[in-house]
């Protein structure tokens, strides 16, 4: 472990004894937020591909969540006829969440509700993130909540990985990059108070891509949380792009008393009219709206490979920051300069023509170039990154 934070530039804390470590990686992860996703738009999951087509049925779009005062579930979003699931799509989502967390079985058989408390009574999915990434990626939708610490505390209940990657390992078609064994029967979930289990369990469940060394892959996981800007992850790695704790919250996110904070992914909704809607619903409930750039493939399109060959992903880091949406920024202690709204409003008008005579998404290129004027736009006051341990 300590030659691993060695060899990450990390010295000084190769030097700290294990009790010392152990107390700093528990401070880390209760720092990491609890977030949960959905697309801005339903074509978003078509330019995700296969795998994003296959969990649409069970999130809202923005749209649907602006219309309500809490974050519909999916069997809530199912029994309203908000989404029209496929049979048997929804059996392993409903058997999962038996298993691991405890939900009661519905009366009418696996996946099927009946009345609109059994589906409140299932749980929200959100995400740990652990990576400390700015959580811009796609799979899950292009707008993305982060909760409130106080809000989640006594009311989630935490797996070591996310449930539907690790399914096969029940179903009897496990992941080769996972190793089963390492979370057994019964499958005991964490607590933010009581996480040593559930860290030591996502350790082996991904040690196989560390040959097999647990030890290997928690100080993976460890020089991730406190080094992130500094640690590339290539989109094939599995363990990274689903490399969170999968939380999942006992009861409905209701906005006014659960919302920190909104992120948006730019490259797919700065300048669009639903970009413009998101903004607005952030100024309605006075959330802070963050600009992040993320998971970018030369084609500027929404697509992770996720097959295990080198050759078919590429390597992503995470340096940049979030910026702070000016027109959104009086939900905050933060104060612009005094032309950044009218420096991010140029910019909108600009992208908007730009995707209003393009026949395609731009490359890559356009949109770090576009992304760097917009942090220009709100210069350092308003560039935010997730909170670490000794921040404050």
């Amino acid at each position: 472990f300590a030659s691993r934070l060695h060899a990450a530039g990390l010295g000084t804390l190769a030097n700290k004894t294990g009790s010392a470590l152990l107390a700093q990686l528990r401070d880390e992860v209760r720092l990491s937020e609890f977030t949960t996703a959905f697309p801005g738009n339903d074509n978003e999951f078509e330019l995700a591909g296969a795998v994003g087509e296959s969990v649409s049925c069970g999130l809202p779009n923005l749209s649907i969540a602006r219309n309500s005062s809490f974050l519909y579930n999916s069997w809530e979003l199912q029994l309203r006829g908000l989404r029209l699931c496929g049979d048997g799509e929804q059996d392993n989502e409903d058997r999962m969440q038996r298993l691991l967390f405890g939900s009661r079985r519905f009366p009418l058989g696996p996946a099927h509700p009946s009345t609109l408390q059994e589906a409140r009574d299932r749980i929200v999915y959100t995400a740990m993130n652990i990576r400390r990434f700015d959580l811009a990626e796609c799979m899950y939708g292009s707008v993305r909540l982060v909760l409130s610490p106080s809000f989640v505390r006594n009311m989630s209940v935490i797996a070591p990985l996310d449930s539907g990657w690790w399914s096969g390992c029940v179903l009897g078609r496990p992941e080769a990059s996972l190793d089963c064994a390492g979370w057994p029967a019964p499958y005991h979930v964490g607590t933010l108070d009581n996480l040593d289990h559930t860290l030591l369990a996502h350790a082996r469940l991904i040690s196989p891509r560390f040959n097999g060394s647990t030890i290997a892959s928690l100080a993976h996981v460890f020089i991730r949380l406190v080094k992130p800007r500094d640690m590339g992850m290539h989109t094939s790695d599995h363990e990274d792009m689903f490399g969170y704790l999968e939380a999942a919250l006992l009861g409905s996110v209701i906005y006014s008393q659960a919302v920190k904070a909104v992120i948006g992914r730019f490259q797919d909704l700065f300048g669009t009219d639903t970009g413009e809607a998101l903004v607005q619903w952030c100024q309605s409930h006075q959330w802070p709206l963050l600009w992040t750039l993320g998971v970018m493939p030369k084609d500027g399109a929404c697509k992770w490979d996720l097959s295990h060959e080198r050759s078919h992903g590429h390597w992503e880091n995470f340096v940049h920051p979030r910026l702070l949406e000016p027109r959104t920024s009086l939900a905050t202690n933060i104060t612009l300069a005094n032309l950044a709204a009218a420096n991010m409003s140029r910019l909108w008008k600009e992208v908007a023509e730009a995707r209003r005579t393009s026949n395609s998404s731009p490359p890559a290129s356009d949109w770090h170039d576009w992304f760097l004027e917009a942090l220009e736009a709100v210069s350092a006051r308003g560039q935010l990154r997730p909170l670490q341990a000794g921040n404050c």
